[in-house]
């Protein structure tokens, strides 16, 4: 209970504090502004800790020289969870699709898509913006009626290159029905999705220029975020037609600048130090896993194992404080078919509050499910030992009445 309230406290005081800004790559890398000079600024991928999955694709590896953007955005990850603003950094592979990142840096230069919004969400698809049209006037989500058409009017021919794909977190180009009619909308993949490939696609396939470098989480929490097509904003339910989404809560795209281009990697001679180091802190936290987890069964099964001692020896009219090793082991053996189940319950219980809520944080889109799960395992394990407390009470008190009124073998009933 206890536990319970303090997740209260620290929940309250979260929703009071108002949003919370993550780290940012901007303020580890001087940003002067899209004048031009941005390719004198080198961006160290050493930086970069939250990329996408990788899947051995030639887009894995930064290219040197590489221009590099940062996306400000700011959004709600679900119902009753405050604002977050975060920084989303992208590599434009302009070696393999030079027009389409010339289109791009164009059009960040000139400040197009500063003041927009994401226009168009699907959880585990993409992510769809850079439509100068989506701009709320007034409340959003008022805005403008070509929302979600718009551009710039000046279109380009698609580029497709041997190693580009869409790999997870891919930065594409959207279009229209014709393969060369791609403006300024840009979309980024919240997961792979090769049926977008131009060898997989029934339409000419999209083609891709980019992949997110750092700030994946937030792509993946926007991807979660209420639409009109998915309300709820619940991972496990979904809306399998969902072909729109326009987010509930305004997803805002506060600028988007060119940051630099990809430098030399200054972390690449201590790999194999480093490799070594997570090794060793993957056997470290699965060794304590194991002694934490197995100190709240040893534990669950002493302290259970006290309390069914002491409820029988009150029923017996016995001393409680007398109670040895000979009652704790009789009292494991009568009532101990049960313990295993509670002790597992109260471990896994106990385990998962630590994970979900201490090691979680509270922008996560998992979290009020998190917190719900938790509560209702504490729930679950108070309602087993109350159960187990009742029967211990209801089997003792039987047996105690029968040894009161049932004569033993061989005595004869008094007149």
């Amino acid at each position: 209970m206890v536990l319970v309230l303090a997740q209260v406290v620290l929940l309250l005081s979260f929703t009071l504090t108002g949003s919370i800004t993550q780290p940012t790559l901007g303020s580890q890398v001087e940003v002067s502004g899209d004048d031009g000079d941005w390719r004198n600024r080198t961006v160290d991928p050493a930086l970069w800790a939250d990329g996408p999955e990788l899947e051995g694709s030639p887009m894995d590896e930064p290219q040197l020289g590489d221009p590099v953007i940062i996306i400000n955005v700011s959004y709600v990850p679900g119902h009753l969870q405050s604002r977050v603003e975060g920084e989303i950094v992208i590599e434009l592979f302009e070696e393999w699709a030079p027009i389409t990142v010339t289109n791009m840096v164009e059009h960040i230069e000139i400040d197009l898509y500063d003041g927009i919004f994401f226009h168009r969400v699907i959880d585990d698809f993409v992510t769809q913006g850079g439509d100068p049209e989506c701009t709320t006037l007034g409340i959003y989500p008022s805005t403008n009626l070509a929302c979600g058409s718009g551009g710039t009017g000046e279109t380009i021919p698609i580029e497709f290159n041997e190693n580009l794909s869409h790999v997870d977190g891919a930065m594409g180009m959207a279009r229209g029905q014709e393969l060369d009619s791609a403006d300024s909308q840009w979309y980024i993949a919240e997961t792979e999705a090769h049926n977008l490939d131009e060898e997989n696609s029934s339409s000419g396939g999209y083609a891709t220029f980019g992949v997110v470098r750092d700030g994946m989480r937030h792509v993946r929490y926007i991807a979660l975020t209420p639409t009109s097509d998915d309300p709820t904003g619940l991972p496990f339910l979904q809306n399998p037609a969902s072909s729109a989404g326009r987010p509930v809560y305004e997803v805002h795209i506060d600028s988007i600048s060119m940051l630099g281009v990809v430098g030399e990697d200054s972390s690449l001679n201590q790999n194999n130090l480093n490799g070594s180091i997570n090794q060793v802190s993957a056997v470290d936290g699965v060794v304590f896993l194991l002694v934490v987890v197995m100190g709240f069964v040893v534990l669950s099964v002493v302290v259970m194992a006290m309390v069914s001692t002491a409820i029988v020896r009150h029923h017996r009219g016995q001393e409680l404080i007398q109670m040895d090793a000979a009652n704790l082991g009789n009292s494991f053996l009568k009532y101990g078919m049960f313990w295993p189940i509670f002790a597992i319950l109260f471990s896994f219980g106990a385990y998962t509050t630590f994970e979900h809520l201490y090691s979680k944080s509270f922008t996560s889109p998992y979290y009020f499910e998190n917190l719900f799960i938790c509560m209702a395992y504490i729930v679950g394990v108070i309602i087993c030992i109350i159960a187990w407390v009742i029967h211990l009470n209801t089997t003792t008190v039987v047996q105690l009445t029968a040894s009161l009124v049932t004569p033993k073998e061989g005595a004869e009933p008094r007149q």
